[in-house]
């Protein structure tokens, strides 16, 4: 029986990453049938690592239509319980100047059936995050997953600024997916996505984040 492959990522934005994900899961993913989807599924472990995770564009234009979703998940992450625990967090760092390395309580999100950790790493001037998922559907929840945890990291970053009296900068970010996936169903949809991908520019399939904001009015904060 083949080895479930180990596909390593990196791209400087979000939509970068995420399309860059789908078509290598799809050209060197495993091709199995994976129990409970009923039809042939593509399936790697991912590291996928994302170095400009707050600047533009962070939004892709495949997911033009259904920004509504979007929002729903940026709603349910950001709830008062879960920000409470990263604002825990976040004072652990400031307080204690020993320690660099914080670990996220994921079981108060409501993500945490999938996301199993999160981790922040500071350093004088800069503030990185690691993300553990042990599964993401390509086509469902991988690009909302990276664009919310990144928008939280982001809101990290500019709260220890303001804790710290010093510009905390993003560093890099990481998200490593035990099994990610896609599905048989979006089979057809992946073969247009790629063909799509073929015919335009990059430039020409993302959009800045202030379509996102210009749309929702939507503007969180921790």
């Amino acid at each position: 029986m083949a080895e479930v492959p180990m596909i390593t990522i990196t791209g400087s934005t979000v939509p970068a990453a995420w399309e860059s994900t789908n078509v290598q899961v799809w050209s060197y993913g495993m091709t199995e049938m994976l129990t409970g989807l009923g039809k042939p599924t593509k399936e790697s472990s991912v590291l996928i690592l994302i170095e400009n995770p707050g600047e533009d564009p962070r939004i892709h234009k495949h997911f033009k239509d259904n920004i509504s979703d979007l929002v729903v998940d940026l709603v349910e992450f950001f709830s008062p319980i879960f920000t409470t625990t990263c604002e825990t967090s976040l004072k652990l760092l400031v307080e204690k100047p020993n320690t660099k390395v914080v670990y996220v309580n994921t079981e108060l999100c409501h993500r945490s059936s999938r996301l199993k950790s999160m981790w922040l790493r500071l350093t004088d001037t800069m503030l990185s995050m690691n993300t553990h998922w042990t599964y993401q559907d390509g086509f469902i929840h991988a690009f909302n997953d990276l664009y919310v945890t990144t928008y939280l990291h982001r809101l990290l970053a500019l709260k220890l600024s303001e804790q710290l009296d010093r510009e905390i900068t993003l560093g890099r970010y990481i998200a490593f997916v035990d099994s990610y996936y896609i599905p048989g169903d979006s089979f057809t949809e992946i073969a247009n996505f790629l063909n799509w991908i073929k015919i335009t520019k990059f430039n020409d399939r993302v959009l800045p984040e202030v379509f996102f904001k210009e749309i929702t009015q939507l503007d969180l904060k921790l």
